[in-house]
C-alpha cells in the first residue's frame, strides 16, 4: 500500500508542531534550582511586620537591660574609686555583686527568648516561602527547588568545630549562582 505524499506533510507538520510546541514551552533548564531563605524574607512586608510585632517585646526587654547594664558600668567605675574598706565600698561592693548575677541571669533569659522568637521566624518564614515556591514552580515550570540558607556561604576552614556546625546542617554542598531564584521569589512574596 502507497500512502499519498500529502499525508507525510501532514505528519511532518503534526510532528514538527510538537517539536515546535515543545521548545515554545522550555523556559526552564531542567535541574535543581534554590531560594536562599534570609535574603527571601528581606524587606518582604509581611514577614517584617511579624518580625517587628513577634520581636518588639524582645528587643524593648533588652533596651531595658542595655540601660541597666550601663548604670551598672558606672556604678562599678565609680566603686573602683571609692576608698577600700569604707562602709560605701562594702555596700557597693554587695550591690554590684548581686546586680552582676541578675544581670547575667536575665541576658540569658533574653537570649533565650530572642533565640525562640527567631526559631518560630524562621518557621514561619519557610511556610511563606515554601508557598511562594509553589506558585514560583507552577508559573515557570521548575521541577526542583531546594528551600536553603547558607547554600553558598563561605566555610569558616579556620575554625573546624563552625565548619563542621555548618556543614552538618546544609542540605546542599553547592548550587551554581544561576540557579538561584531568591529573587524570583521574593518578586511573588511583594506582590
Amino acid at each position: 500500500m502507497r500512502l499519498p505524499q500529502s499525508i507525510f506533510l501532514v505528519l511532518g507538520a503534526f510532528a514538527g508542531g510538537f517539536t515546535g510546541y515543545g521548545l515554545g514551552t522550555a523556559e526552564v533548564t531542567p535541574g535543581t534550582y534554590y531560594v536562599d531563605i534570609d535574603r527571601a524574607v528581606n524587606g518582604v512586608p509581611i514577614f517584617e511586620e511579624m518580625k517587628v510585632l513577634r520581636m518588639g517585646p524582645v528587643q524593648k526587654a533588652g533596651d531595658d537591660w542595655t540601660a541597666r547594664k550601663a548604670k551598672f558600668d558606672e556604678d562599678a567605675a565609680r566603686f573602683a574609686l571609692l576608698e577600700e574598706g569604707s562602709s560605701e565600698y562594702r555596700d557597693m561592693q554587695v550591690s554590684l555583686a548581686i546586680r552582676e548575677e541578675n544581670l547575667k541571669a536575665e541576658f540569658q533569659l533574653l537570649t533565650d527568648a530572642a533565640n525562640q522568637v527567631n526559631e518560630g521566624l524562621a518557621y514561619e518564614a519557610q511556610k511563606i516561602i515554601q508557598n511562594a515556591v509553589e506558585v514560583l514552580a507552577n508559573e515557570k515550570g521548575y521541577e526542583q527547588i531546594v528551600l536553603s540558607p547558607l547554600t553558598n556561604s563561605v566555610i569558616p576552614w579556620e575554625n573546624p568545630a563552625a565548619a563542621r556546625d555548618l556543614l552538618r546542617n546544609r542540605t546542599t554542598i553547592w548550587i551554581h549562582p544561576d540557579r538561584d531564584i531568591t529573587t524570583e521569589v521574593g518578586e511573588i512574596l511583594n506582590r
